[in-house]
């Protein structure tokens, strides 16, 4: 069916977007503070009916994120940081997957405009490309109600296993020294005078706030691509749909993140 090929096309464009939110802004976040890895570790501390997660904190004009720690005096410039990220990518994560996804350029600036873009509930396609599956997406199409074909999910996990092996406290702690790095990235993108880290926390929030079907999901062929059956998530933005469309398990596992990583960062996004 040719709408499968385009859907093959949509979601090798749109696969990345929790990536920007989860991974690597907190990853190309952390890795700039090197000194830090020097120093001692820190002791460890579908159809109705759907499940929604329980209600957010209303989004503040302003999170209570004061720094602890002073950013470096010695942070390379926003332009020149990516040879820096990628020689220190591994200490977020052990997993083997980790160092292929930092090999791409512009890190700083791709992470803050992916995070704008979802915030604001769009797909971050243009900025994340390099995350795209290789297998198509398929749908079950032996009823008059086709579904999501389970074996799609598993196009995701990798990617969201990769997500779900990083230390979040670790990211919050080197955020803080490395904020004007990040600062600068979103000021340069049009906002002087916003804060990167509240973009980052509505970020989390509309993801988090994305329902759960409890029965598999069903799609229906429209003229380019799938649609999902149901109108009430058809009507979710693009953010939210490409969230459902990484299978239950996986949505799980970026749901556990997001929250750890707002946690840690003190973002008010439990």
């Amino acid at each position: 069916m040719g709408s499968i090929d385009s859907e093959r096309r949509k979601g090798r464009r749109a696969l990345g977007l929790l990536v920007a939110v989860v991974v690597l802004t907190p990853v190309a976040i952390g890795l700039i503070a090197y000194r830090l890895l020097h120093r001692p570790a820190a002791p460890a501390a579908a159809t109705p009916p759907l499940r929604k997660e329980p209600a957010v904190r209303p989004t503040s004009p302003a999170i209570s994120l004061q720094p602890t720690v002073a950013p470096h005096a010695d942070l390379p410039r926003l332009d020149a940081s990516d040879a820096f990220i990628r020689k220190l990518a591994a200490a977020l994560s052990a997993n083997p997957e980790w160092a292929k996804w930092l090999l791409n350029d512009g890190i700083v600036r791709r992470v803050v405009a992916a995070t704008d873009n979802v915030a604001e509930g769009r797909s971050p396609n243009a900025h994340l490309r390099f995350l795209a599956p290789k297998e198509p997406f398929r749908a079950n199409e032996r009823s008059e109600a086709p579904t999501i074909d389970p074996a799609s999910y598993h196009r995701y996990d990798v990617v969201a296993g990769v997500i779900a092996s990083l230390d979040a406290k670790g990211c919050a702690r080197l955020f803080e020294e490395t904020r004007p790095l990040f600062q600068d990235a979103y000021k340069d993108l049009g906002y002087p005078d916003r804060r990167f880290e509240d973009t980052l926390a509505k970020a989390i929030r509309h993801l988090l706030a994305t329902p759960e079907p409890s029965t598999a999901l069903g799609v229906r062929p429209s003229v380019k691509s799938w649609k999902l059956a149901d109108p009430r998530l058809e009507a979710l933005s693009p953010a939210q749909k490409q969230l459902l469309r990484w299978g239950p398990e996986n949505v799980k596992k970026i749901k556990q993140k997001l929250r750890e990583l707002g946690e840690a960062m003190n973002l008010g996004v439990s």
